[in-house]
């Protein structure tokens, strides 16, 4: 056999292999074109998407109570610590401190009635519940710092 017959063979080789080994295979017929296979894992992804979404805000919401309770407890503290010297000074340093620490912990009842309703709330509602926290705390804090720059002069 010659080499003229051999590239001949080889050539008519690599037609019959690409004309009847690389038919293109027609996808399944599902009516939709395959979009319902897409549709499918789209749906499947949405749901994965909204999951890690809903695990993200149940940490946010987690970290925010816990750093509000921290807040309120570390407040609560201090507050108590002012007494001492409310009492060294006399009846009107103490007169005042019992009127700040009345308006104190009307504003700390608040807060922790705010508190209870944010670890109520789910993770879907939790940044309506947030919202109201934060005033909850920021009027917390206003109180405290009027006893502390009247008593410790911070």
């Amino acid at each position: 056999m010659g080499p003229k017959r051999i590239v001949l063979l080889v050539l008519l080789a690599l037609l019959a292999v690409v004309f009847f080994g690389c038919k293109k295979k027609e996808a399944p017929k599902t009516g939709d074109g395959g979009m319902g296979e897409m549709a499918e894992r789209v749906k499947e992804q949405a749901a994965e998407t909204a999951e890690a979404a809903k695990e993200t805000m149940v940490e946010a919401k987690d970290k925010f109570v816990n750093v509000c309770q921290d807040q309120m407890n570390a407040m609560k503290d201090k507050f108590s610590q002012m007494k001492a010297k409310a009492d060294s000074e006399g009846a009107d340093a103490q007169k005042q401190y019992n009127e700040m620490k009345a308006e104190f912990d009307k504003r700390m009842d608040a807060a922790s009635s705010q508190m209870e309703k944010l670890k109520a709330a789910s993770a879907d509602a939790w940044t309506d519940t947030k919202d109201a926290m934060s005033k909850a705390m920021n009027e917390l804090k206003a109180a405290y710092d009027k006893a502390a720059a009247r008593f410790t002069g911070e």
